[in-house]
């Protein structure tokens, strides 16, 4: 979609911004003659609203439906397994703790487009399996990273590391076929960063860090079901 800003000059360079949250891919503006025109390009065909509200600074609402990823979500069932680990950081972070309220998030954020998530482990049919937790690694290892132990889950290991990847600050240290892993068999195990390592510490505390999480983990979960609708 586009929208325009008449008789409008940019006090800065055109840019545009990725977004990758299921529904937009990226956000764009630009000059075009005395005219600011916004792109907001999305993976596909949607209804929308806008609000302009008046004032100083001028603002602009945008509401586009998301329910088309409905389709996608619909009669899925996530199991996820966050770390009961009680391991503190340096900052005395507990992984359990911060480890159940990232899960949880992750639940809200499918849940409302279809999907069953449970919280535990056992025999319990699912579409697929993930077990949340952090690396135990030396203080100066830093980073995230996703394992899997056999090839039927490699597909889904690799778009929900692909998701993280688009949205974590820390380094990325791949999806890893590893058939002796130390986390749970038969699962994606999917670990955010070194409870030991003081920067991986500190962005686990911050807000801004576990949402871009959450936002990694539903770009990765969607591509990963939309392969499946898609076959």
């Amino acid at each position: 979609m586009e929208v325009m800003f008449y008789n409008t000059m940019l006090n800065f360079s055109a840019e545009s911004k990725s977004v990758y949250d299921g529904l937009i891919n990226c956000i764009e503006l630009a000059q075009r003659d005395n005219n600011v025109i916004a792109y907001i390009r999305t993976q596909f065909d949607t209804r929308y609203d806008v609000m302009p509200k008046n004032g100083v600074p001028f603002s602009l609402t945008v509401i586009l439906d998301r329910s088309q990823l409905r389709r996608y979500f619909e009669g899925k069932v996530i199991r996820l397994i966050p770390s009961e680990s009680m391991h503190v950081s340096p900052t005395k972070l507990v992984e359990k703790d911060v480890l159940r309220k990232i899960a949880d998030k992750i639940g809200s954020a499918v849940e409302q487009y279809g999907c069953k998530v449970v919280y535990r482990n056992g025999e319990v049919k699912a579409d697929i399996s993930i077990f949340i937790a952090l690396l135990h690694e030396s203080e100066d290892f830093t980073g995230y990273k996703v394992t899997y132990s056999s090839s039927e889950l490699e597909r889904a290991a690799m778009e929900i590391y692909h998701g993280l990847e688009l949205k974590l600050p820390l380094d990325g240290r791949g999806y890893v076929y590893e058939e002796k892993e130390k986390g749970l068999r038969g699962v994606v195990n999917v670990y955010l960063g070194n409870i030991n390592n003081r920067l991986d510490d500190a962005h686990l505390r911050s807000t801004d860090y576990i949402e871009k999480v959450i936002e990694g983990f539903f770009y990765g979960l969607l591509t990963f079901f939309k392969m499946q609708v898609n076959c």
